[in-house]
């Protein structure tokens, strides 16, 4: 039960897919009845049988996506039916049967997200009802923000609720087995779909050797084959998901008795799943920027030829820079420079309320989930004196028995979705600013800025954030550690100390003036 303030906060978000798959829609509209126009009952709470064909649902390659339609129609149909009948109980509580229908709907919004997801990450010709899933999906996964909201403010113990926090928690991990999710995996594919992209694009632009000859060539033989759209809408899911997580709390582990210690790792795990995501974004930008150097240097030049007071050589460089822009839309460069600056901003804010261990803890996942049943030992057999039969794992995972330290490890890098989000954010640093060297040595020599100048960004935002965070960093780690654990390099690490040392000088000679 609950009052009518909470209640408005969330039922305007709660989203309703107007406007989606309006072609196929219209012959599955059910027959116009003139009794309906005389009805004098308002809206009423939508019947869960709507959502049932979309929890039955599974893909088939004979049907393709045109299945699919029909259980996201009902989906539709539900949303806005629960929307509008949640409208007109603003002024009373809640019962316990609208609460279980704001917790359905939540239930089946993962279910959904994976469904459409796969339809246009695999669907290779364009259609408008693949650009309706690529919908579909994100207003879901804005949508299972929204209600979880909502269900922990109506009823805070809901099963519902420890469901799809399980589903966040695991949205991080790669699917043991993808071609058969497990419902806690259901909200896995932004991570696995950009770490897919990324491996292509390391492929595509790894040195190839020369066929004739044992040189190797610098430069890929081909352009990326992937889909500039795709990569678009996973930089929008991450973004959705970062955004989102940042609303949550706290996330719960699988301990039931929380000391102090749990409570506050509790509290860490959305922090660190919103982290993951931005440094992924960031890669994945830095990346696709990777393969269009070419365009991003012309553009440089482009730029430096408008001269400031002259009409002419502005109008001229402008229809210039359109005329490319017609080509070359998307300014990778642009939104990994963005992203980066969100990482590094992120990373001040973990550090000044003292969260430093989101940056550099291990991920475990056994830690957010629990032991996963398709990893515990199989009992023995009685036709088996092996009493050790696990069950079995994928290759890429399989350790070798025999070297029980390189097994350890090994084991625990498996645990990782990602190297650690210091390492990970030194490492998007320097390839930030080796695209930005590349960029200023095609720039005209008496046109162009200082070199240390330009590293620094846009306006020097990048610098100006990377040296805040930086400060606040050797303030929670030792020197050493950020070099040899981390990857900082010495001549970074150097900077870094010069500056905390000239601010630390301004302060003392600020203090010894108000004591004069």
């Amino acid at each position: 039960m609950t009052d009518a303030t909470p209640t408005r906060l969330w039922v305007d978000d709660i989203p309703t897919f107007q406007g989606l798959f309006a072609k196929s829609g219209n012959s599955l509209l059910r027959p116009f009845s003139l009794f309906s126009l005389f009805r004098s009952s308002g809206p009423s709470r939508p019947p869960a049988t709507l959502l049932r064909p979309l929890h039955l649902y599974t893909a088939k390659d004979e049907t393709g996506h045109q299945a699919l339609i029909k259980p996201l129609l009902n989906l539709q149909s539900y949303s806005q039916q629960l929307k509008e009948y949640l409208n007109t109980k603003q002024d009373g509580p809640l019962d316990a049967e609208d609460v279980g229908a704001v917790s359905f709907l939540l239930d089946t919004l993962p279910i959904a997200i994976q469904a459409t997801s796969i339809v246009w990450t695999w669907e290779g010709e364009w259609t408008q009802d693949v650009e309706d899933m690529r919908a579909v999906t994100r207003q879901c996964l804005e949508g299972v923000f929204v209600l979880r909201r909502a269900v922990n403010e109506l009823d805070s113990s809901s099963t519902s609720l420890t469901e799809i926090d399980r589903k966040l928690l695991g949205s991080i991990f790669e699917p043991l087995q993808p071609t058969s999710l497990h419902p806690d995996e259901y909200l896995t594919m932004m991570f696995t779909r950009a770490s897919q992209i990324l491996e292509e694009l390391v492929e595509a632009f790894r040195p190839k050797k020369h066929i004739s000859s044992n040189r190797t060539s610098p430069l890929p033989t081909s352009r990326v084959s992937v889909s500039p759209e795709d990569v678009l809408e996973v930089l929008a899911l991450l973004e959705i998901l970062a955004q989102g997580m940042d609303t949550v709390e706290s996330l719960s582990g699988p301990h039931f008795s929380k000391t102090k210690a749990q409570k506050e790792k509790d509290k860490q795990r959305p922090m660190r799943i919103s982290m993951q995501a931005r440094l992924l974004r960031c890669d994945l930008a830095f990346s696709m920027a990777n393969g269009t150097m070419k365009d991003i240097q012309r553009r440089a030049v482009k730029r430096l030829d408008v001269t400031p007071g002259n009409d002419e050589t502005e109008e001229k460089s402008i229809h210039n820079v359109e005329e490319e822009e017609e080509h070359q839309a998307i300014h990778w460069e642009e939104i990994a420079e963005c992203s980066l600056l969100e990482c590094l901003v992120k990373c001040k804010h973990l550090l000044e309320h003292h969260r430093g261990a989101v940056l550099s803890d291990r991920v475990n996942k056994a830690d957010y989930l629990g032991q996963d049943p398709r990893r515990i030992p199989l009992p023995p057999s009685p036709r088996s004196p092996n009493a050790n039969t696990v069950v079995p794992l994928p290759a890429a995972q399989v350790e070798d028995a025999s070297d029980s330290d390189d097994s350890e490890v090994e084991s625990d890098d498996a645990l990782d979705t990602y190297p650690c989000p210091l390492r990970a954010l030194f490492g998007l640093h320097d390839r930030y600013e080796e695209q930005r060297l590349a960029v200023w040595l095609t720039l005209p020599g008496d046109r162009r800025t200082g070199m240390g100048t330009y590293m620094r960004g846009e306006e020097g935002q990048i610098g100006e954030a990377w040296d805040a965070a930086g400060v606040i960093m050797l303030l929670d780690y030792d020197n050493n550690q950020l070099v040899s654990q981390f990857g900082l390099s010495d001549d970074k690490l150097d900077k870094w100390i010069d500056l905390a040392s000239r601010k630390n000088a301004k302060k003392i000679r600020r203090k010894a003036r108000r004591t004069v």
